[in-house]
């Protein structure tokens, strides 16, 4: 085959199934100690916020992005914002694990606090910042983090981030956001039905979590479980999500 030959896309492309993410928000710190939150609104579009590091108090809506599935239960998350910077982020539900890296231009590493705001309302300012610069040298930050929360909120829903960090109530939205910041809880989700945060039918639950609703165990992912027992909880429905400590 030529090198002008046109690729296979069949397969070159794994096969897409985003119902483990899309949908869902993810509450999640980095080992910087920066904490961010994420709704993957649809297979399209985020929206974020940023609980604490340098840029701590920002929050976006509707922001357009690459978001694919790597393998099974790995995605992907990719994009671009009005101030310059660059974004990945790597999600892996089911082991609690994220990476991500930024690329801040030059300008928004040596005034972040000009960021911190509600992006949306801000727009023509920001592409002001961003053509005025300076771009160089990009400042790079690559971390891995740990997810402390997920929880299924439906798509397109704009009541999952509607508001700046600061000004979320005490235990307020349909999960308990402000009590988990800062706490040891690592993972809970609302399933009442027909609460914002309900999951229904159970099928949006990652495997390895749903190994966890049926044991109610204080584990890492899938510790202790064997492979026929996971052969049976792949034929079982999911059954309430509690949170446990580590």
């Amino acid at each position: 085959m030529s090198d002008s030959a046109p690729a296979d896309s069949s397969n070159t492309v794994p096969r897409q199934d985003l119902s483990g993410l899309v949908g869902y928000r993810f509450l999640y710190r980095y080992a910087n100690g920066w904490r961010y939150e994420m709704y993957v609104k649809n297979s399209t579009t985020i929206d974020y916020r940023i609980h604490s590091g340098p840029v701590g108090g920002r929050w976006v809506k509707h922001q357009k992005a690459d978001i694919v599935m790597l393998t099974r239960g790995v995605f992907k998350i990719s994009w671009n914002e009005p101030t310059g910077t660059s974004v990945v982020v790597n999600f892996v539900p089911a082991e609690r694990v994220v990476h991500g890296s930024v690329f801040f231009p030059q300008w928004v590493h040596q005034h972040g606090e000009r960021t911190v705001l509600c992006q949306n309302d801000h727009l023509d300012q920001m592409r002001a910042y961003r053509d005025e610069g300076p771009t160089y040298p990009i400042f790079v930050v690559t971390e891995f983090g740990r997810i402390s929360l997920i929880e299924y909120m439906g798509q397109d829903n704009e009541q999952a981030i509607d508001c700046a960090p600061g000004a979320l109530p005490e235990g307020g939205l349909s999960g308990p956001i402000r009590r988990l910041i800062g706490s040891r809880l690592c993972f809970r989700a609302q399933r009442r039905a027909g609460s914002p945060g309900s999951d229904p039918e159970g099928v949006f639950l990652p495997y390895a979590t749903r190994v966890l609703v049926k044991r109610q165990v204080s584990a890492p992912f899938g510790a202790g479980v064997s492979e026929q027992s996971r052969k049976e909880d792949r034929r079982k429905p999911a059954r309430r999500l509690w949170g446990w400590s580590r």
